[in-house]
C-alpha cells in the first residue's frame, strides 16, 4: 500500500487506521510530500516492521507514487491519498477475490470532510467507461515494474491506468464499495483550475498511444482510440461548460486539444461514433455561442469525420 499525504493532518489517522485495522499480511509505504502542517508527526506515531516512512521535497502525487513503486517489496501494489479510507474489511474482501490478477478493480463511493457517504457507489467493468483514477485498483507488482506516473501535470492517472488494464491477462472487477474518496473543497479536483491544466492529459494519451505502437494489436487500437475521443471531449467540456472560458489563453488550450483530437487514426465503433458526435456537437455549439467560429468549425471537421 502506497500512501501518498500533504497536509493532511485532520484526515490521516483515519486514513491509516481503516488500514491498519484489517489482518493480514501487508506493506505500507507512507510517503510525506513536504508537509507544511503536523502531518510528517502524526505518520511517525505509526512506525513498525511492516510500516515505513518516507519524506519527500513536495514532488507532486506522480513522484510520489513512483517513489512509492521503487521501493515497494510486496507482490501487490495499491494507492491510497492521505484524506482517504478504506470501507471495513477491504483487505478480506480483496484477499478473497483477487485470484492471482493482475489487476483488480473495485467500486468506490464518494464521502464529505466528516466522512459521510455523500453518493451511490460507483462501478463499471470495461475499458472504455472504466474510471482512470488509480486509487480503486490493485496492481500485480509484475504489471506495473516498468510503468510510471507522468511528472508534473494533472490528470496523471489516466495514462498508468488505461496501459495496466491493457496489459494485464487477468482483470478482476470488485462490485462493492472498498474505497472511500473524500470530496473536499480545497482538494485539486474542487479548485478552478487553469484551462492550461487541461493539457496535463495529452501526458497520459501520449503514453497510452506509445505504448499501442509498441504492443497493441487491432482491437486495443479501437479502445484507445474510444479513449482518446472521450478524454479529451471530457476536457474541452470542462474549458468551455464549466465557466473556465475566459477568452485569452484558454483558445490555444483549445486549438491543442482539437489537434490532438485530429491525430487520432482509426474510427471507432458506431455507437461510440453517436454517441461523440452528440457531445462534439454540443461543444462546438458552445464555441459558436463564444463567437469562436473558427475553432468551432475545427471541431466539427476533424480529420477522419466521424
Amino acid at each position: 500500500m502506497i500512501v501518498a499525504a500533504y497536509n493532511v493532518s485532520d484526515y490521516i489517522d483515519e486514513c491509516l487506521q481503516s488500514i491498519l485495522n484489517n489482518e493480514g499480511s501487508y506493506e505500507v509505504i507512507i510517503v510525506n510530500d513536504g508537509s507544511s502542517d503536523d502531518t510528517l508527526d502524526k505518520i511517525n506515531k505509526y512506525k513498525s516492521n511492516n510500516v515505513r516512512v518516507f519524506t519527500t521535497n513536495h514532488v507532486g502525487l506522480a513522484e510520489v507514487r513512483n517513489f512509492g513503486i521503487e521501493h515497494a517489496n510486496g507482490e501487490y501494489i495499491m494507492f491510497m491519498d492521505g484524506d482517504d479510507k478504506f470501507t471495513a474489511n477491504f483487505l478480506q474482501t480483496i484477499n478473497s477475490q483477487i485470484d492471482n490478477c493482475d489487476l483488480c478493480v473495485f467500486s468506490w463511493e464518494p464521502i464529505n470532510e466528516n466522512s459521510i457517504v455523500t453518493g451511490k457507489a460507483i462501478m463499471v467493468n470495461d475499458f472504455w467507461t472504466m474510471d482512470r483514477m488509480a486509487w480503486n485498483k490493485v496492481y500485480k507488482r509484475s504489471l506495473i515494474k516498468e510503468l510510471r506516473f507522468p511528472a508534473g501535470v494533472l490528470y496523471e492517472d489516466v495514462g498508468f491506468t488505461s496501459i495496466a488494464y491493457l496489459t494485464a491477462n487477468n482483470i478482476k472487477f470488485i462490485n462493492t464499495a472498498l474505497y472511500q474518496y473524500r470530496q473536499r473543497s480545497s482538494s485539486i479536483t474542487h479548485i478552478k483550475q487553469k484551462a492550461s491544466d487541461h493539457l496535463g492529459i495529452l501526458a497520459g494519451l501520449d503514453d497510452v498511444n506509445e505504448w499501442q505502437r509498441e504492443y497493441g494489436d487491432k482491437e486495443s487500437k479501437i479502445e484507445i482510440q474510444n479513449l482518446n475521443y472521450r478524454i479529451i471531449l471530457s476536457h474541452v467540456k470542462r474549458i468551455l461548460i464549466d465557466n473556465e472560458y475566459k477568452q485569452n489563453n484558454e483558445e490555444w488550450v483549445l486549438i491543442k486539444l482539437v489537434q490532438y483530437f485530429e491525430s487520432v487514426e482509426a474510427k471507432p465503433k458506431k455507437d461510440t461514433i453517436r454517441l461523440l458526435v452528440r457531445v462534439r456537437n454540443r461543444f462546438a455549439i458552445a464555441l459558436i455561442e463564444k463567437d469562436k467560429l473558427k475553432l468551432a468549425r475545427k471541431l466539427f471537421l476533424v480529420k477522419n469525420s466521424l
